[in-house]
């Protein structure tokens, strides 16, 4: 990794973003360049220190910096971090879990980023926390990822792949948690398991616990708001599928439950 300080044109800041690829990048903060570039216009514009991190001509952070560096037509001295981790690295602005997945270029990377979370809080047996804003860091929900990489992706497009059909049931990181969770149980009866949920309901038998909770949700996801939430949708597909494994017959669901489930 080499650090210099560097006088970057309206060219160069215009290369290296087209080096990265609008699809690598974060929505724009339009407002934000926008001051940015009166500054630079204007002449108050001043270094701090805050640096243009690149891994090769691929812009890791300064996105908002050089579009305004571009846009106001200038030449701006700034510190230039060159070969750097494409992977967690310190910024200046706050990055979620889904920036840092899809800059890797992580396939589906806002569903794989809520997988990631929601099996994370899962596997420590603290569902209960998912009430807490602050459940998981983003560096925690990194870790978590890379060590489950395999698992959580490939739950991910399977679940996006279906995403129309099984937006009716509920939120698309409920099924894709639940997929990994029962995969790890038994493959061939998850496979089974969701692509009942995605067929004709009227096909199961009446008191099938697929076709119970399904109806269940769907009738909630059709009322008024609020819809049931992913943690509500995750535990109840986990109802569903152990009584499933266990051959228990099921008419009734209710969204509500003190103790969160445990797939079996």
């Amino acid at each position: 990794m080499r650090v210099e300080i560097l006088s970057i044109t309206p060219a160069m800041a215009k290369r290296w973003l087209v080096a990265t690829g609008e699809s690598n990048f974060r929505k724009i903060k339009t407002n934000a360049v926008a001051r940015m570039v009166r500054d630079i216009q204007n002449g108050d514009w001043e270094e701090n220190g805050e640096a243009i991190v690149l891994n090769g001509n691929v812009v890791l952070d300064g996105q908002h910096r050089l579009t305004a560096f571009y846009q106001s037509g200038k030449t701006v001295r700034s510190v230039v971090v060159r070969d750097a981790s494409a992977t967690l690295y310190d910024v200046g602005a706050t990055r979620s879990t889904k920036d840092y997945l899809k800059n890797l270029g992580v396939p589906c990377p806002d569903l794989s980023a809520a997988t990631t979370r929601l099996v994370a809080k899962y596997d420590a047996d603290d569902m209960e926390g998912m009430l807490n804003p602050r459940s998981l860091t983003v560096r925690e929900a990194l870790t978590f990822f890379t060590e489950h990489e395999d698992e959580i992706v490939e739950a991910a497009k399977k679940t996006a792949a279906r995403n129309k059909t099984y937006a009716k049931i509920g939120p698309g990181s409920a099924l894709s948690s639940a997929r990994v969770i029962f995969r790890r149980l038994d493959e061939e009866a998850t496979d089974a398991f969701f692509e009942s949920l995605v067929g004709n309901l009227e096909d199961l038998e009446e008191k099938s616990p697929i076709r119970s909770m399904s109806r269940r949700l769907r009738k909630a996801r059709n009322g008024l708001p609020p819809y049931p939430d992913a943690r509500c949708v995750f535990g109840n597909l986990i109802r569903a599928w152990n009584s499933v494994r266990i051959g228990e017959q099921r008419t009734n669901y209710s969204l509500a439950f003190t103790t969160f489930p445990r797939a079996i």
